[in-house]
């Protein structure tokens, strides 16, 4: 004849394991993708999987709020790790209903708005992908860092840093607040910020515009790209390669003119920061 003690003991433990039984169904019925949640701590795995993902194809990105690493190789399938930051990143991780979903020619990462208030903790999701892919990431809040890909970039963050590394095609980066630095670029480029620094190359003859309400904008052009210039600052220097073929006019806070012999628009304007135009 079991004791009160004994009762009680068992039917806690009838209680842990059916708790348990309904924690992992849950986790495996979000798109097919199950996770566990590990205890806090940085660097904890809080999801480890792995997509079919071929070259030239589509990444998409939908985060209300999360780091972003990207890091690009050559051959096809796609791998996602999610990473705590800090103690209560499991928490936040959670709360941010992470989704994964792919079909083969488009990988889809998204988070749901938490409506329950404030969570302090924070995650970093990390991303091993073709090279051969187009990007589109749309993020509320967070540090978003790609290697190279060879087709498109789209970015679009409330606030946070963006950095990347060569794209082979065309560049749209838009951060309410934020600096953005791009390696080389191939194609069109469109960057606008806030607040922060921009920092590019353009490998093409593709129109450029980059835009920042404060900050320095610093722009490095193929040697013989031809291009109609138009540059402005509210209050800030303007400098250029002595070796720069320019045609037009200078003055303290604009310059107007072509480059090479003219082409492509290129408008750089930032309402207080020095702009630097260089050539390699």
């Amino acid at each position: 004849m079991r004791s009160g003690f004994q009762r009680l003991a068992l039917v806690a433990l009838v209680a842990l394991l059916s708790v348990t039984a309904m924690s992992k169904l849950a986790a495996c019925s979000n798109g097919d993708r199950s996770y566990e949640t590990q205890p806090a701590g940085d660097g904890s795995a809080l999801f480890d999987e792995t997509f079919d993902l071929r070259s030239g194809g589509d990444l998409v990105v939908d985060f209300r709020s999360a780091d972003l690493e990207v890091r690009t190789r050559d051959g096809e399938g796609a791998r996602v790790r999610v990473e705590a930051r800090g103690s209560r990143g499991a928490e936040a991780f959670e709360r941010s209903q992470f989704s994964a979903t792919g079909d083969g020619d488009r990988l889809l990462l998204a988070t749901e708005q938490d409506r329950r208030g404030m969570t302090r903790g924070s995650f970093q999701v990390i991303v091993e992908a073709p090279r051969d892919m187009s990007v589109t990431i749309d993020v509320g809040s967070g540090e978003v860092e790609i290697t190279d890909i060879e087709g498109e970039l789209v970015v679009d963050t409330g606030s946070g840093d963006v950095e990347g590394g060569s794209v082979g095609g065309d560049v749209q980066i838009e951060t309410g607040s934020g600096e953005v630095e791009v390696g080389t670029v191939g194609g069109r480029v469109a960057v606008s910020t806030g607040s922060g620094d921009i920092d590019l190359t353009t490998l093409g003859k593709d129109p450029v515009s980059l835009r920042t309400g404060s900050g320095e904008i610093e722009l490095t052009l193929e040697k013989g790209a031809g291009f109609d210039l138009a540059i402005s600052t509210g209050s800030g220097e303007i400098e250029s390669d002595r070796d720069l073929d320019f045609s037009g006019s200078v003055r303290e806070r604009d310059a107007g003119g072509t480059i090479g012999g003219g082409g492509a628009d290129l408008r750089v304007r930032t309402g207080s920061g020095d702009v630097s135009i260089r050539t390699r």
